[in-house]
């Protein structure tokens, strides 16, 4: 597999998790923390413009797509007005 493949591979991982479970995933969860560091690391370099524009792209609509889901409060999500 080519970088790329595997770069791939994983964002389609976490675009499923945060259609499954209507959030990112979270450090305090033991099975999620690869995700997490994977989109660390990838946010890192996304703000310094070191990533190639194909995945500049699709880390912003992976992103975009988590946003949706951001908690207002405890108790009421944006997506539900």
């Amino acid at each position: 597999m080519t970088y790329d493949e595997i770069w791939l591979l994983k964002w389609h991982e976490c675009m499923s998790y945060v259609e499954e479970n209507k959030r990112m995933p979270s450090k305090y969860h033991v099975m999620d923390r690869h995700m997490v560091n994977w989109l660390k690391y990838n946010r890192k370099m996304f703000k310094k413009n070191k990533l190639n524009e194909a995945r500049r792209e699709r880390l912003a609509i992976l992103l975009a797509e988590a946003d949706r889901y951001r908690r207002v409060n405890q108790y009421s999500y944006y997506n539900k007005r």
